[in-house]
């Protein structure tokens, strides 16, 4: 199927490998992403319980071109910036995700906001 995306102008895949959890113990599933990478001549973008630093690796060893993050965007407003200085991350509430009323979206504190 990947393979017949490239003559359609498709500009990239994104693939959430496998748990969104962050159930990794078996690590990604590489052969698929190989096989997806290989019939697929454009960018392809890896998603799925990534830390900052495992996306800095992948993307340097070539194994993917792009990260993205859902959750730890939803719940980390100034993400890049706690990337960037090795902060920790908010955690998340799943009770306020995707549903229900504008809780989680918006409460979720910035580095400048939490307490010293």
């Amino acid at each position: 199927m990947t393979k017949s995306l490239n003559g359609i102008g498709i500009a990239f895949i994104e693939v959430v490998e496998g748990s969104f959890q962050g159930n990794h113990e078996r690590g990604r599933p590489e052969p698929v992403i190989e096989a997806i990478q290989k019939s697929f001549s454009r960018a392809y973008i890896g998603n799925g319980a990534y830390s900052a630093e495992e996306a800095r690796e992948r993307i340097a060893a070539g194994k993917t071109d792009l990260v993205t993050f859902g959750r730890p965007f939803i719940t980390n407003p100034d993400l890049p910036e706690r990337f960037r200085l090795g902060a920790s991350l908010n955690e998340w509430d799943d009770s306020t995700f995707y549903g229900g009323d504008e809780r989680g979206y918006i409460d979720y504190p910035s580095l400048s906001e939490q307490p010293a």
